[in-house]
């Protein structure tokens, strides 16, 4: 990246062939905080986000960037919550999905195969209960062979 021009362009713009670097190294500086935070800190992030203490701004705090970007918009949100997102989504599932043919799977231990049902059904099914924690994980028991 230009130097002088640090932020200006687009991110196609802004990109350089290695070869351009080590061909000019001080007309050109690698944007270092532009990795971190869009290709390592997303990654980190996915990775982590199932561990207990971790969240997006400890993260980007830990990798030098500044926290108070990555700080979440929702704070507390249960899984829940969770489910009635997703539920909102896939609510016109069976209008969009109408003249398809259902999915049908195959069991990797008995080989044999099942339809698939609908993912707007599970979710429904999950906010209806009280799940909690453990609610991501039942919905995905519950796509297996009957």
């Amino acid at each position: 990246q230009d130097s002088d021009n640090t932020h200006s362009g687009g991110v196609a713009q802004r990109a350089r062939h290695p070869d351009e670097l080590t061909r000019d190294p001080n007309k050109w500086m690698i944007d270092i905080e532009y990795y971190l935070s869009q290709q390592i800190h997303p990654v980190v992030s996915r990775l982590c986000a199932s561990i207990e203490g971790t969240s997006p701004a400890r993260l980007a705090e830990c990798l030098g960037l500044d926290s108070s970007k990555f700080q979440s918009r929702s704070t507390g949100s249960s899984n829940k919550d969770m489910s009635s997102m997703l539920l909102s989504v896939t609510d016109d599932e069976e209008e969009r999905y109408r003249g398809c043919e259902p999915i049908c799977l195959s069991c990797p231990s008995c080989t044999s195969t099942f339809e698939c049902p609908p993912v707007s059904s599970l979710i429904s099914s999950l906010s209806d209960t009280n799940e909690g924690k453990d609610a991501t994980v039942n919905f995905w028991r519950r796509i297996r062979c009957p």
